[in-house]
């Protein structure tokens, strides 16, 4: 029958995946995949055939051959766009697997595990790949559909648990121990102004595209010091920072031959003179004597002078503390306070280290938000955890929808006021970026010139240059920020607002809309209004950008246009409040 399929292999984090067009269902690729993995422990490792040994030393060559024609940048040398294609692959293997594309119809998803030894169906079923029940078929008659909607498991009742595996990482207990005199703040979770909305949108759309694909059914599997795991918290802190530049989409759709490679491009095939390299967004492409990828290799690093990122698999106050223990270990020696970042893929806190006095002896005091979720996926909800966490579905009984389908169904594009209530942490960590780029701003100098004149002198600047003056003094911070530029030709005026979108039923939808400025032509004014599904939509578009993050190197996060669209009619959408109200200390 014609129902669609993969067959992946994982090896070394990264996702060989192979497309199977015809019977994808258990009793055809699954009882095949089976069937292909011996069952007898000689062959399986040992002396007789060493089948996963073979396996690995397979896809090490493929690997290797990938590494010599593929991912090591040659900027004399343009591959072809099929080299994925003449292995015989679905897709480019990266750590980044996008297995169930919407677009690509794949019902049923058998990865082999050959980094942990698992044997993975359809994400939620996790058998030990040297210990699969095949007695009488067993691994068949025993899965069953659980409580969670379209989410699959296994009966206890039927198979013993010596049979069931879970890819996840072990999560340390939360340690709430903070070594420090410290207090605990509210962070502000409601949108300001335009900045703070536009960012909180995009920081939305990276989660969404990365969560639903990739975080929901591999993110407990991710360290600290993994490549998915850095490179993702990475571009959320350089976009909630305002570090990362939008590029216009039309640069990197004009022909699919603009991809230099798989996972990288020229800039001058983009912008004119620009000889630059950029690199694709989660591919591994590297140049010679570099790794891939554009974040710092360590999980705590300095994004600035005095914002400390530090990458745990649990936010806690062990976490928090060892953070400070870093930060301290520089900063006490400048006797300066500094900000902390302490993440995790599922959640976030933000804190302000402060020493109290110039005496060297005095404790350093810590003002520090609770964790907070990033989006209502959580670790113990991925598709990686044991198959008991998602119990059987038993007659009579209710099923539920799994958080992976609400982040599913999860928009971004709603009222500023929604924005803050779906994604609180990520709300909080734009406006946490916001008030030290205030604070920056206020302790210098204004200059000679009033407001007025800055306000004249901003209107014609390029992006880059109205970049360096948000930071420059608190006159021209407060000019840009008036105005937020987006590039060149595009600026954010005004507050945000929810447009009335009127679907054919005659129901109203509202979504995060803008009053914009078109730079090149002498200010027009327009209105433009989010839409989640860019690709499924034909209109006329007002905006539509790519995020590029700039670490090492820049990347371009093609899998996340940002797309704006002429907007309807229009309700207003106020809403204020500040981060950093003080809490109670906690217990």
């Amino acid at each position: 029958m014609g129902t669609r399929g993969l067959k992946v292999f994982r090896f070394r984090g990264r996702y060989y995946a192979y497309y199977v067009q015809y019977d994808s269902y258990y009793e055809g690729l699954g009882a095949t995949i089976v069937m292909s993995i011996p069952e007898d422990p000689a062959e399986y490792r040992g002396t007789l055939g060493q089948w996963l040994e073979s396996m690995r030393a397979y896809y090490a060559d493929i690997e290797f051959q990938l590494e010599k024609s593929a991912n090591l940048i040659q900027k004399d040398v343009v591959l072809d766009e099929d080299v994925t294609t003449d292995l015989g692959l679905h897709e480019f293997p990266t750590s980044f697997p996008v297995l169930d594309s919407d677009f690509g119809f794949i019902e049923n998803v058998y990865i082999i595990n050959l980094d942990r030894e698992i044997l993975t169906m359809n994400y939620g079923i996790h058998w030990k790949l040297d210990n699969i029940p095949r007695a009488d078929n067993l691994w068949l008659r025993a899965i069953r559909e659980s409580i969670y909607d379209y989410m699959p498991t296994v009966s206890l009742e039927l198979c013993p648990e010596e049979h069931l595996a879970s890819p996840a990482l072990p999560l340390p207990k939360p340690d709430k121990a903070l070594e420090y005199e410290f207090r605990v703040v509210s962070p502000r979770t409601d949108i300001r102004n335009a900045r703070h909305a536009f960012l909180t949108h995009v920081l939305a759309q990276v989660h969404i595209k990365y969560g639903r694909c990739s975080l929901a059914q591999f993110g407990t599997e991710w360290s600290p010091d993994s490549f998915p795991f850095r490179e993702l918290a990475f571009s959320l802190v350089s976009i909630a920072s305002g570090k990362a530049d939008f590029w216009p989409q039309e640069k990197f759709s004009l022909g699919r031959n603009r991809r230099c490679s798989p996972g990288w491009f020229y800039e001058r095939t983009i912008y004119g003179d620009d000889d630059g390299l950029l690199l694709e967004f989660g591919f591994p492409a590297h140049l010679p004597e570099e790794t891939p990828g554009v974040s710092p290799e360590s999980t705590l690093y300095w994004l600035e002078d005095d914002v400390l990122v530090s990458l745990t698999l649990v936010v806690d106050g062990k976490a928090i503390t060892e953070a400070a223990d870093f930060g301290l270990g520089r900063q006490c020696q400048r006797r300066r306070p500094f900000y902390m970042v302490v993440m995790s893929l599922f959640e976030i806190a933000l804190a302000e280290v402060a020493l109290q006095s110039e005496d060297e002896d005095d404790e350093p005091f810590i003002r520090v938000t609770r964790p907070l979720q990033l989006s209502i996926l959580q670790a113990r909800n991925t598709l990686s955890s044991h198959p008991r966490e998602r119990p059987e579905l038993v007659p009579g009984a209710r099923s539920y929808p799994h958080t992976v389908d609400l982040l599913r169904r999860t928009g971004s594009t709603g009222s500023a006021k929604r924005l803050g209530e779906l994604w609180p942490g990520l709300c909080a960590m734009v406006d946490f970026f916001e008030v030290l780029g205030n604070r920056r701003a206020a302790a210098k100098s204004s200059g000679i010139f009033p407001a007025e004149i800055w306000e004249r002198i901003i209107l014609f600047t390029d992006y880059s240059t109205w970049k360096a003056c948000s930071v420059a003094s608190p006159d021209l911070r407060l000019c840009c920020l008036r105005e937020y530029r987006v590039d060149d030709e595009t600026a954010i005026i005004g507050r945000p607002y929810a447009g009335n979108r009127f679907l054919r039923s005659g129901q109203r939808e509202q979504l995060l809309s803008f009053n914009v400025e078109n730079l090149d032509l002498g200010g027009h004014c327009l209105k433009m209004m989010a839409h989640q599904n860019s690709r499924n939509f034909s209109g006329v578009r007002l905006g539509d950008w790519v995020p590029v993050i700039s670490g090492r190197r820049k990347a371009a996060m093609t899998g996340v246009p940002i797309s704006f669209f002429p907007a309807e009619r229009t309700i207003e959408d106020g809403s204020s409040s500040s981060f950093g109200r003080d809490g109670e200390d906690a217990e």
